[in-house]
Parts: structure tokens; sequence; C-alpha cells
């Protein structure tokens, strides 16, 4: 195996090589290994989150009975039981961005950068390095990496 095998910057799509006739029932068996792994970890996946949406479910129901309750008696925090776990009310905040065009106007007028998360968009980051031989966008560094993937046929 040559050392450029595994460089991590994608070459073009080329069609399927044919496998030598020799190593064609390895081949096959790994890959329908592969196939039968990936349906059983999706399958696994299916049945967990279908069981965790229950149990999440239901202790939404235990929250909302609690915060409930503690609304009505007026405490913002308390313990049922004196060897037993602490039950309080925290506030949480979420903020979503309703006019970006107004956000960003008021970003570089007073430079509250720290309103945004630094992450970079994947896809517009790729595009861009396609659209400029490979390179990135000036301050971000663009990794390419070959994987394997496998799709019935």
């Amino acid at each position: 195996m040559d050392v450029r095998d595994h460089v991590d910057d994608e070459a073009p799509a080329a069609p399927p090589a044919p496998a030598p006739a020799a190593s064609s029932d390895i081949l096959s068996k790994l890959t329908a290994a592969y196939v039968t792994i990936r349906e059983q970890r999706a399958k696994l996946k299916r049945e967990y989150e279908d069981a965790d949406l229950i149990k999440v479910a239901e202790m939404e129901k235990i929250e909302a009975a609690l915060l409930g309750y503690m609304e009505r008696i007026g405490v913002e925090q308390l313990k049922p039981r004196k060897d037993g776990p602490v039950v309080y009310i925290t506030t949480e905040s979420r903020a979503t961005c309703g006019d970006f065009a107004a956000l960003y106007e008021h970003i570089k007028e007073t430079g509250s950068f720290d309103l945004l998360e630094r992450r970079v968009a994947q896809k517009a980051a790729a595009e861009y390095a396609e659209q400029h031989d490979g390179a990135g966008p000036p301050g971000i560094i663009f990794h390419r990496k070959r994987k394997i993937s496998i799709r019935k046929s």
C-alpha cells in the first residue's frame, strides 16, 4: 500500500474499479459484513431513541408537576426528604436571531462580536475551497479526508 493512498485531499471521483478475481470473495464478505453491521446499528439506534422518547416524556410530566407545586407554594427549592435530592427552579434563556441584518449592523457599530459563536459554516467553506483550487478562505484551515462509503446496490 502506498502512502499516497492515505492523503487527506479527496481525489476526483472515478468509476469503481473492478476487484481482482482473487480478492472478490473477501471484498464481498467485507462489504456485506459492513452493511449488516450498519443496519444493526441503525436498528439499535431507533430502538434506543424510541425508548428514550418515552423516558423523556415521563420526566417532563414529573418536572411539570414539581414546577406547578413549587410555584403554588411559592418556593424556589425544596428537599422532600432529608437524605434525598434537592429540587430547585432554574430559568433557562435561549436567544435566536429574528433579524440578522439588524444584528449585523449592531455588531458593526458596537464591536459586540461576543454576541456570535465562532463556528465555520462547513458547506460554505467547502464550496469556497472548491472554487479556489482547494484553498480555504483567509483564516480558515480547510481539511479533506478520504474515507470509505458503502451504499446498497
